[in-house]
């Protein structure tokens, strides 16, 4: 057993690994970082690389073979990953100030990337099951951005370009796909996928937009693009096979 504490500028550092063949980085370069890694089991990898000022890193991983990478370069930012199960793989990058990053994953073989560059934006994905991949990316002030996935095999991608902008996605099941693009003001997407091989894909650009998108069932696919400004769709497929197109533009 193997621990290390060390106290820089009266924040707190911790890494502690329990197993064998765990792999543990860090490296800091600035002023008032904070770091703490908990590595539980074996042949995890964690790199944490601080280079701005007061940003804080947690890593927990509790398994074997899952690696956590985390790149921060502003102010005062907040990365936490929870890994349990294996070969999980969770990547988290934050430049600006006051940017906030939680990735949760449980089960195996999960994969998951933020990036935010900004301020004040708020990301979060939730992994239960298996080969299942979410990336987000937010660049501006403001956004928020929360991925849930139960199941296995299904993908979620949200790209969000402005302020103000909230997207959510929750897929319960397999094999369902859901894109998101958001640019401009106060958008805000709902996709929520229950079932397998639904696909949902969203694209909005202006100010005041809303997008919903429900499918409970196999099979559909729901594309919804909406230029300008407040625009508001709905789009609800309760059967299987359905296909719907919505396009709005002022």
């Amino acid at each position: 057993m193997k621990k290390v504490i060390l106290s820089v500028s009266a924040m707190l550092l911790a890494s502690l690994s329990y197993g064998q063949s765990n792999v543990s980085t860090l490296t800091q370069s600035g002023d008032y970082n904070g770091a703490a890694v908990l590595q539980v089991g074996y042949m995890n990898d964690s790199d944490v690389l601080q280079l701005g000022n007061g940003d804080l890193a947690f890593v927990n991983q509790q398994g074997r073979s899952n690696e956590a990478d985390v790149n921060q370069g502003g102010f005062r930012d907040l990365a936490t990953i929870d890994q349990y199960g294996r070969g999980n793989d969770a990547y988290v990058g934050q430049v600006g100030a006051f940017n906030s990053a939680d990735i949760d994953q449980h089960g195996r073989s999960n994969d998951a990337v933020i990036g935010q560059a900004g301020w004040v934006n708020d990301a979060t994905i939730d992994q239960h099951g298996r080969n299942n991949e979410a990336t987000t990316m937010q660049f501006g002030g403001g956004n928020e951005s929360i991925t849930a996935q139960r199941g296995r095999d299904n993908s979620a991608l949200t790209i969000q370009v402005g302020i103000g902008n909230d997207s959510e996605v929750y897929q319960r099941g397999r094999d369902n796909t859901a894109n998101t693009g958001q640019m401009g003001w106060n958008n805000e997407s709902d996709v929520n996928q229950t079932g397998r091989n639904n696909t949902a894909n969203t694209l909005q650009m202006g100010w005041d937009n809303t997008s919903i998108i429900t499918q409970t069932n196999n099979g559909n696919t729901a594309n919804v693009m909406q230029l300008g400004n407040d625009h508001m769709s709905t789009v609800l497929q309760t059967g299987a096979m359905n296909t719907g197109y919505i396009m709005q533009t002022n």
